[in-house]
């Protein structure tokens, strides 16, 4: 007799478990059992129930979902296939988990990221992959390492700290690479790579209180900062005060606090050769300070700067009011630094850009005239800022005059019209902080901060310049 037909001539004395392991096995099925008439009520519940969960469980295997898995759970907590379905609950958690960490990886596409996926799956799927685009990677970098030290050579300006940073993260330069081919100096690297973590902190906190500032004290020479924003009239001043206080040349008075605390920070900024951060809001700010000259005789003066936000939005709207009142339009006598950006000029993308800085500036000059403060005026000059990136550096004066007579001759005309009428002492002069590194690092040169300073003791004390103007 066959094992089927004996199960079904004794299907009573069977227990209920051992005929659902007989259709289990597929031995027998199901119908054959009912059709013998003797497959009673009670032994078919439990053989239902035990098909049920199989049928269940074989879906999820099937999907492989951990939702799945986790409906079987809840339907059976005691299940018998429990413990298999924690395991693959697990399996399926680790393999996404796998999956997500090779996807970043891939995306970042780095030498660390692809080193975390391996130190994390030493014996995972993708290794093979892994250590194949680190291969690829290498070779791409060494690539980009020649590029990237070449045009840092070239134009080192051309990068923003965070770029360079990348480049680094990325493995696609390295801080040798920048000492050993003088783009920065070890000292400077460090600095840039960790800068002051306050510095940005105390620049905006001065900055919010530049709005509402009360009037600047009369009696006194007034000396302006004017450009747009990026051109480098911080940088400027910086060395200016830099210069004169450690030369005993400049008192730095507390009647402004916001003042005196700015221009402590300035001086600090170049100290360290870290370069000080541009102005980010709108508003006007002022050092009252008393100058001494040659003679030891004292000059005191505001020393004001105008951000550039500010001075675009004079520019728009004419109005020379908006820089605030009893600034320009008090009786002061005044001496302005016109500050043009040569750096602008190099990287500008497009002729209305340059064209921009020098139609604002027209604008200012002409709104000084119309509002009869060019009358009050002592000296109108005219800064080149970054004038090391010209051809043959600061004293490049035939790509200088080359530059000025290409994008701002109707501005030198301007001022030249002006100078005629009101006689007041001009020039062109150009200035340079000092050796930049990276964009934000330096070492303070301080010649022409102190062309600076003589060219305001000359305008000032009507002494004679130290230095002849380039254009006079």
């Amino acid at each position: 007799m066959s094992k089927k037909n004996e199960i079904l001539v004794n299907i009573k004395k069977i227990k209920a478990e051992d005929l659902y392991r007989y259709i289990y096995d597929e031995i027998v099925t199901f119908k054959e059992l009912q059709e013998t008439g003797n497959f009673e009520k009670v032994k078919q519940d439990f053989v239902t129930a035990k098909l049920e969960e199989d049928s269940v469980w074989k879906q999820a295997k099937y999907q492989n979902s951990i939702a799945l898995y986790k409906e079987y759970e809840k339907k059976y907590p005691e299940g018998r296939y429990l413990n298999d379905a924690k395991t693959r609950i697990e399996e399926i958690t680790e393999r996404e988990r796998e999956d997500t960490i090779w996807q970043k990886a891939k995306r970042e596409n780095t030498f660390k990221s692809y080193e975390e996926y391996l130190c994390e799956y030493p014996d995972g799927r993708h290794v093979a992959d892994a250590n194949n685009l680190k291969a690829k990677l290498k070779e791409e970098i060494q690539e980009k390492k020649k590029v990237n030290i070449r045009n840092l050579l070239e134009n080192p300006d051309s990068y923003t700290p965070i770029g360079i940073r990348g480049m680094l993260e990325r493995g696609e330069l390295s801080e040798n690479d920048l000492i050993n081919n003088h783009i920065i100096t070890a000292e400077k690297l460090q600095l840039f790579l960790k800068p002051p973590n306050q510095w940005s902190e105390k620049f905006g906190e001065l900055q919010t209180g530049w709005k509402g500032l009360k009037s600047v004290p009369l009696n006194r020479t007034d000396i302006y900062f004017l450009g747009i924003a990026g051109s480098g009239k911080t940088c400027m001043l910086a060395g200016l005060l830099n210069y004169c206080y450690k030369e005993g040349l400049i008192r730095i008075e507390v009647e402004n606090p916001i003042g005196k605390k700015y221009a402590d920070l300035l001086i600090n900024s170049v100290d360290i050769g870290y370069a000080p951060l541009a102005t980010t809001q709108e508003g006007v700010n002022y050092i009252p300070a008393k100058l001494r000259s040659n003679s030891e005789i004292d000059r005191e003066v505001n020393i004001i700067e105008m951000s550039g936000e500010l001075f675009n939005n004079t520019s728009v709207s004419f109005d020379i009011k908006d820089i605030g009142v009893n600034y320009l339009t008090n009786d002061n006598r005044k001496i302005f630094f016109l500050v043009l950006d040569y750096q602008a000029n190099i990287n500008a993308s497009n002729k209305s850009e340059i064209a921009s800085q020098a139609q604002k500036l027209d604008i200012i000059v002409q709104l000084l005239n119309v509002n009869d403060i060019l009358s009050k005026t002592d000296g109108l000059f005219t800064i080149i800022t970054k004038c090391d990136l010209l051809p043959g550096g600061v004293e490049d004066i035939a790509n200088a005059e080359k530059f000025l007579n290409q994008e701002y001759k109707s501005l030198m005309r301007t001022i030249d019209d002006y100078w005629k009428e009101y006689k007041f002492t001009r020039g062109i002069f150009p200035f340079s902080l000092g050796r930049f590194m990276l964009s934000q690092t330096f070492d303070f040169h301080p010649a022409s901060s102190k062309e600076i300073y003589n060219i305001i003791i000359q305008s000032a004390f009507g002494t004679k310049p130290s230095k002849k103007s380039w254009f006079t």
